[in-house]
């Protein structure tokens, strides 16, 4: 029995819950991205914020910038941390899945290897013989 089967169980809705979860992994990863470039705009506008307020005030007023700022850089770098681990566990699923496929069809993997392969030397080839002919084809 494969890991996909063992995990999700054979019942006939394992894709439909396989599929669920994928749509959710997804989902997360987009609400992650979302809130992480949410916070950096905050960040940002923090920032111009401040500039704007330190050319108008005094320096009693800038002592309580440092600590500001590394409160709203310290939450931008645990969402940063989120997205990445959120990144990663996607990465790994996406290289078990591909590895698990590969064991279960070998020869299918093999065909479109080497089909990638055909394709990509050909345009390769196409793509030499285009900058030939335009370099040497032209002079008389």
């Amino acid at each position: 029995m494969n890991t996909q089967t063992e995990a999700f169980g054979s019942a006939p809705g394992a894709a439909l819950i396989k599929n669920d979860a994928h749509q959710h992994g997804l989902k997360a990863l987009d609400r992650g991205k979302d809130k992480l470039l949410l916070d950096l705009k905050a960040v940002v506008e923090d920032a111009q914020a401040l500039m704007k307020e330190a050319v108008d005030s005094s320096a009693q007023g800038m002592s309580s910038v440092p600590a500001y700022l590394e409160d709203r850089l310290s939450t931008v770098k645990d969402h940063l941390q989120q997205a990445k681990s959120a990144v990663e566990a996607k990465a790994k699923h996406a290289a078990a899945a591909t590895d698990q496929y590969v064991r279960d069809n070998p020869w299918k993997s093999v065909g479109f290897a080497t089909a990638a392969t055909i394709c990509l030397s050909v345009l390769v080839v196409s793509a030499s013989l285009a900058s030939l002919w335009r370099t040497f084809g032209d002079k008389k």
